[in-house]
């Protein structure tokens, strides 16, 4: 309900902008000022003035085209911004629902597994990982053999009770 407000509110904003800048346009147009007689290039006596008043009108529309380049340039630095602090924001909570589904939920946590291991380069870097592990555990427990051969019996029987 929030946004449907704030869209309505903009444009709003817009249509008065427009309407304002029509107004303002309307009453004080250069345009405006010739067809009612008030026309400054009449009241030019050489061919200097004319090149000068022309050069203001020059001046004057590049001013206008200047800062409406710098109030878009504004508006699309502040879009892709904000479009990247969202874009964060999804991508955090998202991997936060999809932690909490993989614990709460087993099935789930398998496709996920197998999916992964589809994959064969994440497949290659579990390896690895899990390579990396193996070596630490037995690095720990290579001083005191008893510990050795019941983690590996106890590593045997988890693949069993997988396979199956």
């Amino acid at each position: 309900m929030k946004s449907i407000l704030g869209v309505i509110n903009i444009f709003f904003g817009f249509i008065a902008g427009l309407l304002g800048g029509a107004a303002v346009m309307l009453f004080s147009h250069p345009i405006v000022k010739i067809i009612n007689g008030d026309n400054p290039l009449l009241g030019a006596k050489d061919i200097p003035d004319v090149i000068a008043i022309a050069n203001t009108y020059i001046v004057f529309t590049t001013f206008i085209f200047v800062l409406l380049t710098i109030a878009i340039t504004g508006a699309g630095i502040w879009f892709a911004r904000w479009f990247g602090i969202s874009k964060d924001r999804e991508i955090r909570d998202n991997m936060y629902e999809l932690s909490t589904k993989l614990h709460s939920d087993s099935d789930l946590a398998e496709k996920f597994i197998k999916e992964l291991f589809s994959h064969e380069e994440i497949s290659n870097k579990i390896a690895l990982i899990a390579k990396d592990f193996i070596d630490f555990e037995l690095n720990i427990n290579k001083t005191d053999v008893s510990k050795a051969e019941p983690f590996f019996d106890e590593l045997t029987e988890k693949r069993q009770a997988n396979n199956e």
